[in-house]
Order: structure tokens, then C-alpha cells, then sequence
């Protein structure tokens, strides 16, 4: 086997990650050649798709090269695992033949699980081909990639109930092979049925450089690796694996159903992650459903969650599906592990949602601070907090548009009496606010007391001169 140069402190560390991976997978009682199996494992089908206009409708499935370009163009690729199906999976190395190793070799690349069938497709030079991949549908004018108008970023790198990990890659050796690790979670995601292949994205994008003083910039370099129909240097994954692993993880037990505020047809479902006691790990779901007619069919898996650590919760939206208010389907919830072992199928009577409008919100009982011109002073600096959309003339001080008087000492944000900042958001939802100091003062400081419940304390003070 070849021998690699690791190309950074990062690479080595994934890779050393990987190594320790390898060794807890173990288990006790297997021999050490059955543990340490490594298998060359080939790339099954490889394509290119773009985002940029003019190239979004076409694919690079018969090309010679690969290239990924940062947010531009991604390489979509497959694997034949029948060698490693049914074994614990340690760790994985990608290797390719860099096409450009001098100029720009692979550097740093996220590899993701894709929860959408595609196909590879025939063209070259992203020329459009009906029933074939492109960035902007899973088969050019028949099949989306999820939901309408939804393109290939929508079940890739973390979108779509997705895995990916990111990683660098060694420096190109003589013949220009390149290793990247990939994590052993998302190639048991393809190996157990949770996902349907791979993408492949370039991380670094635009590099720079300085030398003797001068700046140089090389932005979005076309980094092209030899495809599988090239005949020297296909790609292929090196996939080391553990014992055998026959034991299926439990059953889901229970489910939740929230419908309040759903547009009819969906619901929320929410089940928690069983164990699996095989030596892996309980790792996704297949979820599938049965209509009062008979009609049976699986959730998209875009749709269908990753599982969570063993007991804690995941949630499935019901949506972009022909399900009618008020329905009533059969829902059957199969956990799988990471080797693909399936449990016994978990099963419920769920109603959808029926009417949006009996969708009832609580009343809000915060209400704006009263206005006040009584300003904390701090060395001199009047202080007052504003909504991060407001203006304030930095010359004459006048709010535009302007605001009643007192505004700056009392809004829906900021209480000059209590010296209160009070911010409200959904989760995951970003706020601010803009402080303004007026005065002249030889030396400010700004600081952020610790964050206290205002429903425990109402003595939150942000100011600290």
C-alpha cells in the first residue's frame, strides 16, 4: 500500500481520529485479521454538477476529470460496498489522482451522505440530458430533488436529514495521488440504506499568497482529479472495518404527534432514538406510511431524520406530500443501524392537520418600555440602546425617521430605568441591538455582564464603564 505525507497538523489529527476509531470498533473476542480488514472499495458511478447559470441544467457523467470549485461545482459519486456490507466500519480514506497537482490539488473537501437518488447521466460539458443529475433537479425535467423548486444544496452537507464531515487532504505525491478521510458515519449511511451516494465539495475555495511582499490571489482555481472512466488513476475508497455486527437495535417505543399550527395535511412527529447493541450504533430510520385506500409508499428521505444518541429525540415534519386535512395514515418507523440491520417496525394511527385556522397563539403579555430622557450616564456618555434598525445622525444626534420623545430611553428593546436590554427571538433566530453613546469621554470600555433570566432577576446590567 502506499505511503502518504500528511499535509497539515488538521489532516494528521482527522486521520489520527480515524486510526482511534478503528481500535474502539473492535470487539472483544474477534481476530485481529477479521478486525483489521482494509478493502479497496471502487467508485461505482461519478458525475459533475454546477451551479453557476447556463451549466445548472447539466451533468459531466462521461468526463475523463472531476473538478469541484467551492460553491460552483460539486462531484456526486457512488460506491460498490458489497465487499464491506454487513462489517463495522472504522475508518475511510478517499484517494485520487489530482489532474491539476501542481496548480490546484485538492486541499480541504466535505464529504456528505445525499438523501436523493440520482443518475450519473452520459454528457460532457454540463450538456443537458432528460433523466439525468444537475444542480437543479435529481433527473433533468422528471424528478426534484426534494420539495418544488428545491436544487441539490437541498439534501446535501447537513440539509435534508444529511451526515458530512470535512477534511484535509495530503499533498499530491509523485504520480499526484492524494489521500482525504471521510467519516465512517456517512459511508455507513450509504452501506445501511440511509443515503443514496455521495457529494463532494470543495472547502478552501479562493487561496492567497504572499511572497517577498507581494499579494497574490487566485480565486476559485478549478480543482480536477481523475474520474472513474479514466484509465490512470480512478478513484477509489479505502474502508477499514471491524467485526461483523447481526444484531438489529430496538424498536422505537412511542411517538408524538403535534398538529396545532400545521398547514392541513402535516404534522410534527417525534420518536426517541432506541439502542442497538450490535457493536455500532443505532444510525437513521425508514419511515414509511399506509393510506386508508391501501396506497403504500416511504417518506422521501429528505424527510426522514438521522437518529440522535441513544434516547434522545429527533422529529420528522410531514410536508410536500398530496395528504389530505384531517387524513388518517399508518405510520411504521424501522430503526437501522450502521450496518444496515433492521429492527422490528414500530407502528401508529396518526391524524394530519386539518384546519390552519384553529391554529391558536398565546397572547403576549410584553408590552414596549415606557419612553424616558433620564439616560445612564458612564464617564460622561450618555447611554441609550436602540433597535438595530434605527438611525441616529452621528452629528446632530436626531433619530430618522424621528421617534417620539424619550425613545431612546425607552422601546420595545431598552429600559433607561431598569437598565434593561430585552430581547426576544425563535430559536436559532439571530438579534441585536445598537448602543449609543453620546457625550465626550477620553476613554470608553464596553462589556457584557452574564446573561441572567429576567423572570428570576431583573437586575441584568450591561453597562460597565
Amino acid at each position: 500500500m502506499r505511503s502518504y505525507r500528511v499535509r497539515s497538523t488538521c489532516g494528521f489529527l482527522l486521520l489520527l481520529f480515524n486510526f482511534f476509531l478503528s481500535m474502539n470498533g473492535i470487539v472483544h473476542g474477534a481476530t485481529e485479521e477479521e478486525s483489521q480488514q482494509v478493502y479497496r472499495v471502487e467508485i461505482s458511478r461519478d458525475t459533475v454538477v454546477s451551479s453557476v447559470p447556463g451549466e445548472q441544467s447539466g451533468n459531466c457523467g462521461k468526463n475523463k476529470r472531476l473538478k469541484v470549485k467551492s460553491l460552483q461545482e460539486m462531484v456526486l459519486f457512488d460506491i460498490d460496498y458489497r465487499a464491506v456490507q454487513g462489517r463495522l466500519i472504522s475508518s475511510a480514506l478517499l484517494h485520487v489522482r489530482s489532474a491539476s497537482p501542481v496548480k490546484a490539488p485538492l486541499a480541504r473537501i466535505s464529504v456528505s451522505s445525499l438523501a436523493s437518488p440520482w443518475v450519473e447521466g452520459n454528457s460532457s460539458r454540463y450538456k443537458p440530458e432528460t433523466g439525468s443529475s444537475c444542480f437543479r433537479q435529481a433527473r433533468y425535467q422528471q424528478q426534484e430533488w426534494a420539495y418544488p423548486g428545491s436544487d441539490l444544496m437541498d439534501v446535501v452537507l447537513g440539509r435534508g436529514n444529511t451526515l458530512w464531515r470535512f477534511a484535509d487532504c495530503t499533498m499530491p505525491d509523485a504520480q499526484g495521488w492524494q489521500t482525504c478521510a471521510v467519516d465512517p458515519a456517512v459511508v455507513a449511511a450509504r452501506v445501511s440504506g440511509l443515503s443514496y451516494g455521495f457529494c463532494m465539495y470543495d472547502d478552501l475555495g479562493t487561496t492567497w499568497s504572499i511572497v517577498s511582499g507581494k499579494f497574490a490571489e487566485d480565486i476559485l482555481p478549478n480543482r480536477f482529479f481523475y474520474s472513474r472512466e479514466s484509465l490512470i488513476g480512478k478513484p477509489f475508497l479505502e474502508i477499514r472495518v471491524g467485526d461483523r455486527d447481526t444484531v438489529a437495535p430496538q424498536s422505537v417505543e412511542n411517538v408524538d404527534v403535534v398538529t396545532n399550527g400545521l398547514p392541513a395535511g402535516e404534522a410534527v412527529v417525534s420518536w426517541k432514538t432506541p439502542s442497538d447493541y450490535g457493536g455500532g450504533r443505532t444510525l437513521g430510520f425508514h419511515v414509511e406510511y399506509e393510506r386508508g385506500d391501501g396506497t403504500r409508499a416511504a417518506f422521501p428521505r429528505y424527510l426522514v431524520p438521522m437518529a440522535s444518541q441513544t434516547g434522545e429525540t429527533v422529529r420528522m415534519r410531514i410536508r410536500d406530500l398530496s395528504f389530505e386535512g384531517g387524513e388518517t395514515i399508518t405510520l411504521s418507523i424501522t430503526a437501522v443501524d450502521s450496518v444496515g440491520n433492521r429492527s422490528a417496525p414500530f407502528i401508529k394511527n396518526i391524524t394530519l392537520a386539518s384546519d390552519p385556522s384553529r391554529a391558536e397563539l398565546e397572547e403576549s403579555d410584553i408590552t414596549p418600555f415606557s419612553s424616558s430622557t433620564d439616560l445612564p450616564v458612564v464617564h460622561g456618555l450618555k447611554v441609550s440602546v436602540v433597535d438595530v434598525l434605527d438611525k441616529i445622525d452621528p452629528v446632530t444626534g436626531k433619530m430618522i425617521p424621528v421617534q417620539q420623545h424619550g425613545y431612546k430611553g425607552g422601546n420595545h428593546l431598552y429600559s433607561a430605568e431598569k437598565r434593561l436590554v430585552r430581547l426576544q427571538s425563535a430559536r436559532n433566530e439571530f438579534v441585536a441591538f445598537q448602543l449609543n453613546l453620546n457625550g465626550d469621554s477620553p476613554r470608553v470600555r464596553v462589556s457584557m455582564a452574564k446573561y441572567i433570566d429576567p423572570h428570576k432577576a431583573n437586575n441584568f446590567d450591561p453597562f460597565r464603564g
